[in-house]
């Protein structure tokens, strides 16, 4: 299983929970799929982590 299909399933048994997508394959094609699929975001590697710490805040709903 690869992190779109596992995304697809995560959404059909809680569709409500926010996902964020980190991956090394950050082509139009994958990104749209884990749009479609419920991906809150989507981020591509190398991480720039003072974004990925913001989107985690702004997903927990923390103002820290």
């Amino acid at each position: 299983m690869d992190g779109l299909q596992l995304l697809a399933e995560i959404k059909q048994g809680w569709p409500d929970l926010p996902v964020m997508m980190v991956t090394a394959y950050g082509d139009n094609e994958r990104r749209r799929r884990a749009a479609e699929h419920g991906a809150m975001e989507f981020i591509s590697k190398p991480v720039d982590f003072d974004h990925l710490k913001d989107q985690l805040q702004a997903l927990s709903g923390s103002s820290n």
